[in-house]
């Protein structure tokens, strides 16, 4: 799958998985380094956005180096 999301420049796929994929791209309007996890089919249930805000909640009382802080999560093509 190649991916164009309005707003970023994406530059590789860095995992891939049954479940999601995941890019590394530049957030175009401040340069800020992401990474955009995608989720595949299925991902317009209420169990998958759920699976997905439960993850966020993870990632943001996280303080480690090296682990991706989360901005935003967002709906993409009426995928998460």
């Amino acid at each position: 799958m190649t991916l164009s999301l309005d707003g970023y420049q994406i530059s590789e796929c860095i995992h891939s998985s049954y479940v999601s994929q995941v890019f590394a791209g530049v957030r175009t309007h401040d340069g800020l380094q992401v990474a955009l996890k995608v989720y595949r089919g299925g991902s317009q249930s209420v169990g998958a956005r759920r699976r997905a805000e439960h993850e966020i909640a993870l990632l943001e009382r996280l303080d480690c180096v090296g682990v991706v802080r989360p901005t935003a999560l967002t709906a993409w093509s009426g995928r998460l």
